[in-house]
């Protein structure tokens, strides 16, 4: 016996009958589930969300949510508004009496434009005790955001560390095999009457002094890595440096006392909790590349330039340091300069002479807790690895003063180009007090 619904439920059916019966607009029919599928995937798909794409996949969920024979308010919204229709499909515009075009809307024309600042910004920190403390404005260092400021990337750092890991490697492992082992080749006993297995020469195996079955060759452990993937991993290991604040610039490393002194170089290094720590150095001022000359050029590597007479003064301004620093432990010296010209000298080896690259991989800065760079190193890694070619000395200070500079120097071009008819005080303005920079 089948229930009869109760007089609440009629009353609530035939109100909500009667309240779609008193709408005029036809109600649109529900899409085919394959047409939802593709506007949903293409909303998820595409990078740059635009009304229409929003429009469809507002349409595709409320759709989906509700029962196939009915619709939704919106979409009862936007049938029963003709004008809503037409503005979301228009070609033209009117405005001030005349009739402009809407182009059609291409993605093509969009720019990513991003929003991250081009520099960061590291405090100068000093070898020795200046004798004069330094003003604000000398005392950062402005570092380019594409060498120091890159995503971390652990994926390709450890691919990177492997890479520089697998090239360490000297696989130089060998065993000799049956035709190494020296002896007599003679057969041991005869093939068949002792009862025994068969056996052949001493060479065998299973003998003693024998042969070793499958042992290990002289082989190369080394494996392929692109060049801008051990560039992405190094400026992924830079970049880390900087953020943890494990990465210190200095003026050079000038070390005034003999080179017998690794004590007091030692001492001063704990004083500063240097004890660990990478050192980087390059002559200042490489001469520019081809790649220079082109403003519009995209970030890309390349390789320092330096005459021989800029090596020689660099070497001898830093010989006294590396001598005092070879005997300290956990502590790394990196002449930077001199790793293209073993870059170069490898290339014309051979295969099994050329292990290590000469380049600066990021295991070895990883392997530091600290990374103490001059002004010449910064200049060799921005160089390098596609920063800003040179080292500019600018301090935030004096970029923060040029642009309250722009600034004015925009807004008394804006009044020049004001009518006349202004008063005095308007045309004669107070001065702007220039407001102190938040780096400082």
């Amino acid at each position: 016996m089948a229930l009869l619904p109760s007089s609440k439920a009629l009353a609530s059916l035939a109100s909500l009958r009667s309240a779609l019966q008193s709408i005029n607009a036809q109600p649109i029919p529900a899409a085919p589930r394959t047409a939802l599928r593709t506007a949903s995937s293409f909303a998820s798909s595409s990078s740059i969300h635009t009304s229409a794409t929003t429009y469809n996949q507002a349409a595709a969920s409320s759709s989906t949510a509700s029962a196939p024979a009915e619709s939704s308010s919106s979409t009862f919204a936007a049938a029963s508004e003709p004008s809503t229709q037409e503005n979301l499909h228009a070609t033209e515009f009117d405005f001030d009496g005349e009739t402009y075009e809407i182009p059609p809307f291409d993605e093509g024309d969009l720019v990513a434009v991003s929003s991250k600042a081009p520099i960061v910004h590291v405090k100068l920190s000093n070898l020795h005790k200046p004798a004069a403390p330094k003003s604000s404005a000398k005392s950062y260092v402005p570092l380019s955001a594409h060498v120091f400021d890159a995503p971390a990337r652990r994926d390709v750092i450890h691919s990177a560390v492997v890479y520089y890991l697998d090239a360490q490697r000297s696989g130089t492992a060998s065993t000799k095999g049956r035709s190494d082992v020296r002896g007599s080749m003679r057969k041991l006993r005869p093939q068949k009457g002792s009862g025994q297995a068969r056996l052949g020469t001493m060479s065998n195996p299973i003998l003693r002094g024998g042969a070793v079955a499958h042992g290990p060759r002289p082989r190369d452990h080394s494996t392929k890595l692109p060049r801008r993937v051990r560039e992405l991993a190094l400026r992924s290991a830079l970049s880390s440096k900087w953020r943890q604040g494990n990465l210190h610039v200095v003026d050079n490393f000038d070390w005034i006392a003999p080179p017998s002194s690794t004590g007091p170089l030692a001492r001063l290094l704990g004083s500063k909790r240097w004890s660990d720590a990478l050192f980087l150095t390059a002559p200042r001022n490489p001469q520019p590349s081809i790649r220079s000359l082109i403003n519009d050029a995209r970030p890309s590597s390349s390789d320092p330039v330096y005459d021989e007479q800029q090596r020689l003064d660099h070497q001898q301004a830093i010989r006294n340091f590396v001598l005092a620093s070879n005997n300290i432990p956990r502590v790394e010296l990196i002449e930077l300069d001199a790793l293209t010209q073993e870059y170069r000298d490898n290339t014309a080896k051979t295969s099994d002479d050329k292990k290590k690259p000469g380049e600066l991989h990021a295991y070895e800065v990883l392997r530091r807790h600290k990374v103490i760079c001059d002004l010449g190193a910064v200049e060799w890694l921005e160089e390098k690895l596609g920063g800003a070619i040179f080292h500019q000395e600018a301090g935030p200070d004096e970029l923060a003063d040029s642009l309250q500079h722009n600034q004015l120097d925009a807004a008394n071009i804006a009044e020049a180009d004001t009518p006349s008819e202004q008063s005095q005080s308007d045309l004669n303005p107070a001065p702007v007090t220039p407001q102190p920079s938040a780096a400082a």
